[in-house]
Formats: C-alpha cells, sequence, structure tokens
C-alpha cells in the first residue's frame, strides 16, 4: 500500500495518470514541486512510478503515476530536498535514509471529547517506530 504524507496543502488534485510529465495540475507547472513520496507501481513496472508531490505556488497536492525519467529530471533539480521524502518504503531526510533506533508505544487523545478528568479523554494507543537521520531529526512513522 502505497504512502502518501499530505503536503502542505491542504487541496488535493489527481496527478499524472498515464505515466507522463510531471507538473501541476492547476499552473501547468514543474518548477515550484516538492517531492513526498515515491513508490513503485502495482503490477510492477520499469517504467512507471506512483508519485506524490505538491505544488508551492498553488497549495495543491497530487499523486499519481509518472514516468521514471521524469521523476528523475524533477528529483535532480531539488539541491535539498524539503523535508522527509518516503522513497521505496524508506524514509530519507538530508538526502539519507533514517534509521531505526527503536519502537515506543505512543498515546493520541483528543482534548474536549470527554467532560471528566485528563485521564478519561478518549485516546488510541499505537506502536510507531522511531527513526532519526544522522543529522539528529527525529520522528515517529506508524509501524
Amino acid at each position: 500500500m502505497p504512502i502518501h504524507p499530505p503536503g502542505p496543502g491542504d487541496n488535493r488534485a489527481e496527478g499524472p495518470t498515464d505515466g507522463g510529465h510531471i507538473a501541476c495540475a492547476r499552473c501547468g507547472t514543474d518548477g515550484m514541486l516538492t517531492l513526498h513520496s515515491i513508490t513503485a507501481v502495482s503490477p510492477p513496472s520499469d517504467v512507471l512510478l506512483e508519485v506524490g508531490y505538491s505544488c508551492d505556488a498553488c497549495n495543491l497536492h497530487h499523486v499519481g503515476r509518472a514516468d521514471v525519467a521524469a521523476v528523475a529530471a524533477v528529483f535532480s533539480r531539488l539541491h535539498s530536498p524539503k523535508g522527509v521524502l518516503v522513497f521505496g518504503g524508506h524514509y530519507v531526510h538530508c538526502g539519507l535514509p533514517m534509521q531505526k533506533i527503536g519502537s515506543e508505544v505512543r498515546r493520541l487523545r483528543v482534548p474536549g471529547l470527554s467532560d471528566g478528568q485528563q485521564e478519561d479523554e478518549v485516546g488510541v494507543y499505537m506502536t510507531a517506530q522511531v527513526l532519526r537521520c544522522s543529522c539528529g531529526f527525529q520522528m515517529d512513522v506508524p509501524e
């Protein structure tokens, strides 16, 4: 199942479906794109990838199939990719795969849904893997 982290925009649009050029569906350019995820398509292909990206100018997030050469062209223009890139199931920060340093149980809670004390708040427990970059950046992702 492909992983597509949310982009900076809260708008979503379908990206290329024919494996063509990567560009924003609104402004039609590729100069302000941020790549968020690159995964294999199913069934496997030597020329197509599934890519998640956003346009910084339009604040629009796209997900779709793209030609490997088109993805490489956009990726090669990025001098330092912003944030974390999900690439083939690996989380990449600073151009290097992040390393798993452990697992922890995290509680996601929703304050205000319970009238009682803080310990009565509605919550969900999940196991998360803790990933760390060589620069010191660290994040949790669900296992």
